[in-house]
């Protein structure tokens, strides 16, 4: 026999009018079967029902739970919440879906997305309280997962931008350097401001372009393309003289084996490997003729300029090395430093002989055209004793079999 300390018995039946006939059984049915939790407790918040839900989200029997207060599954950063939650449903208010967490057997902390709502009695008095749970353990992990991918996305950004910046500085520095061995008289001068606004238009276009990783490549090629132009603005004679260099050194690498980073790198190399004739007064590099002893000594000048310039860049190649060696010789007989044999880079000695042919190849002030065969005739003749001879090899290779050609009349 029920007495008033008893706690009520809550059943699915007891909340359906007699009227409604299997009513109650049928929504038994379906609380039992349910895959969410379905937990119900008296106003002492002890549990009164737990369902098949509640056993599979939180591994305890209903013969387990049924008689404990709710409180032992709730964690304690969360119980004072709940307590305020279990509240407002004992005065009559629903609680909509909101997340918490529950401690299940084996002391895990679930994720869940919840409701609460009263159980009245059928005078309308609330008796209790019944609350939905389902598992949200998979789309907060997913969540977190997503959360860590987004800032190692921002981190990896703020990193290409700080390198990009990095970039932008050193290619505003060779402006600057640029600027200041460009010109000396006032006409000079005058030249070297209008091509310092173009140059500073191009590094703030730079600037902006390489906060977008993939196009820094296409930005660094445009810098180096505006060097080899500034020589060929100062000696109109050799015009493409440079791009047609750094073509040719990149297919003899080609030819031998290099991977495509490498020939790029020779390019690169041959682009700008006349870049020290900035020094060199323009009467002097458009002269008519044979220069003088004092002359040609200024003029070798210009591959330790073109060294000094570039060894402040941290380009992805050794631009700087190849650009001081290209007049070097096996023998010796070379300039700037008298280097012979190993001495001289693999790529000093390809830009060398690339130099050789193109230059021989092409007009100059002093000379017509000698043309591409005795070019070859002279880098065959030197095989061996004053260029390397598996560059001269791979070179004539490419003339002779694969029909390589230098477009001299765009000279």
């Amino acid at each position: 026999m029920k007495t008033s300390s008893d706690p009520p018995h809550i059943s699915v039946g007891s909340l359906v009018p007699p009227s409604e006939g299997g009513v109650a059984e049928r929504l038994a049915a379906i609380v039992s079967g349910s895959t969410d939790a379905i937990v119900s407790n008296d106003l002492n918040n002890i549990i009164t029902s737990w369902n098949h839900g509640a056993e599979h989200l939180l591994g305890y029997l209903s013969q387990e739970a049924i008689g404990k207060s709710l409180d032992f599954l709730v964690p304690l950063d969360r119980l004072q919440e709940e307590n305020l939650i279990f509240q407002k449903a004992l005065k009559g208010e629903w609680i909509g879906t909101y997340e918490s967490d529950l401690i299940s057997k084996n002391k895990q902390r679930i994720a869940i997305s919840t409701t609460v709502s009263p159980i009245f009695d059928t005078n309308g008095n609330v008796i209790g309280t019944s609350r939905i749970a389902r598992d949200i353990s998979t789309q907060k992990k997913a969540q977190h997962e997503l959360i860590i991918a987004n800032q190692e996305k921002a981190k990896r950004a703020a990193e290409l931008l700080i390198a990009n910046e990095e970039k932008a500085k050193r290619v505003a520095e060779l402006v600057i350097a640029n600027k200041e061995l460009l010109f000396q008289n006032e006409e000079k001068a005058k030249r070297a401001a209008e091509l310092l606004i173009a140059n500073e238009e191009k590094a703030k276009r730079v600037a902006e372009l390489e906060i977008i990783h993939e196009k820094l490549q296409d930005s660094l090629m445009e810098t180096i393309v505006l060097a080899r132009e500034l020589v060929e603005l100062r000696d109109p004679y050799t015009a493409r003289h440079e791009k047609y260099v750094g073509e040719l050194a990149r297919a003899i690498g080609e030819q031998l084996g290099f991977d495509a980073d490498r020939q790029q790198g020779l390019r690169i190399a041959g682009y700008l490997h006349d870049i020290g004739k900035i020094i060199i007064p323009a009467e002097i590099l458009s002269k008519p003729g044979k220069i003088s002893a004092e002359e040609y000594a200024l003029v070798k000048n210009h591959v330790k300029a073109g060294y000094n310039l570039l060894k402040q860049i941290n380009f992805p190649w050794n631009i700087s090395r190849p650009v001081l060696e290209h007049h070097e010789r096996l023998d010796g007989g070379g300039y700037p430093n008298g280097l012979t044999g190993d001495q001289i880079s693999m790529e000093g000695r390809i830009l060398a002989v690339a130099d050789v042919v193109e230059a021989m190849s092409a007009y100059r002030p002093y000379r017509p055209a000698l043309g591409v065969e005795v070019a070859l005739a002279e880098i065959e003749r030197g095989r061996g004793s004053i260029y390397d001879e598996k560059v001269v090899d791979a070179c004539l290779a490419l003339f002779r079999e694969k029909g390589y050609k230098i477009n001299v009349e765009d000279h």
